[in-house]
């Protein structure tokens, strides 16, 4: 089925297990925020490319981004980029409950694959 931005098929996934944690919501309104961003910045683009986006980045308890790296792409460099813009446009997002800060430590290591199917 198409997706917006004309691109096929578009998934994303991360490495933030959201249903296994204490903080699953947190997590859950954390992947919904990048994702959506995402499929904004898709909308009305007729790109037919197939590949990924690698990403990692650190997300701190007061809800900042920092230390973004790209650690794998095979598209062309403006999706790269969105996929990048996905994570950084949102921020600052919430801060950490109370849980996430008894259990995580500052920062959170986070990783985000971004997946484009022609």
């Amino acid at each position: 089925t198409q997706q917006p931005g004309g691109v096929t098929h578009i998934e994303q996934d991360s490495a933030v297990d959201a249903m296994r944690t204490v903080y699953g919501e947190y997590d859950r309104e954390f992947v919904d925020a990048v994702q959506n961003r995402w499929f904004e910045l898709l909308k009305n683009r007729q790109d037919n490319v197939a590949g990924r986006v690698v990403l990692e980045f650190n997300l701190h308890a007061d809800g900042r981004i920092t230390d973004m790296k790209m650690q794998f792409t095979d598209v062309n460099d403006l999706l790269s980029l969105l996929c990048q813009q996905a994570v950084e446009d949102p921020a600052p997002y919430k801060k950490w409950p109370q849980e996430m800060r008894r259990e995580i430590s500052d920062p959170r290591q986070v990783r985000f694959t971004f997946y484009y199917f022609d």
